[in-house]
């Protein structure tokens, strides 16, 4: 039970550090640059700590008890949500490159990477939701999200070889690093599947 309201908190801090990594994207504002950094140093606090507990439990719990499993699964979706994290973190990094460059996302860009946040977002939230309840109704659709996500991320990859042909994404950084994110949104999304 501790460690489910462990994990309910760290999942608060990751969800807050991918919310505001996509805020960044949109303000520039380098205090969400600062927010995703002192989220991280949190999370990577209570993985350590979380962990260690769990460990110390397991080692205490016979390995066919069904408990053996269930820490199992709860050290499991602490590294998983420690990953998105640093994913988030890895987001906020890219964005700051491009900032610093003086450069920024075309307004079809960054639509595109709003409405594939906006689904990871939904995919994080109904993975935690089937951790929280042990309930896999709902496994069916986040699978369905999931594919969805790899079809915006092909979509999306063509969209901005498009752009580039066209000229209308012809900045350096910007430009080079669209796949990037991406692909770390896709990871991302891949993470809430392991959750769930």
């Amino acid at each position: 039970q501790l460690a489910k309201q462990g994990i309910a908190s760290m999942s608060d801090l990751v969800i807050e550090s991918f919310e505001t990594s996509k805020s960044y994207l949109n303000s520039r504002d380098e205090e969400e640059f600062d927010i995703v950094m002192q989220l991280e140093e949190m999370i990577n606090d209570l993985d350590k700590q979380l962990t260690r507990y769990l460990l110390e439990i397991a080692k205490k719990v016979s390995t066919t008890d069904y408990f053996a499993e269930e820490y199992a699964i709860s050290l499991d979706t602490v590294k998983n949500l420690e990953r998105v994290a640093d994913l988030s973190t890895s987001l906020v990094g890219i964005y700051q490159t491009i900032f610093n460059n003086r450069e920024s996302m075309s307004e079809a860009a960054r639509q595109d990477l709003n409405t594939m946040y906006d689904h990871v977002k939904i995919m994080l939230d109904q993975a935690l939701k089937m951790f929280e309840t042990d309930d896999m109704q709902d496994f069916i659709v986040l699978a369905e999200n999931n594919r969805a996500l790899h079809l915006m991320d092909m979509k999306y990859r063509e969209r901005h070889f498009k752009r580039m042909a066209q000229g209308t994404c012809d900045s350096n950084y910007a430009s080079s690093l669209f796949i990037d994110i991406l692909t770390t949104l896709v990871r991302i999304g891949g993470h809430a599947v392991n959750i769930s």
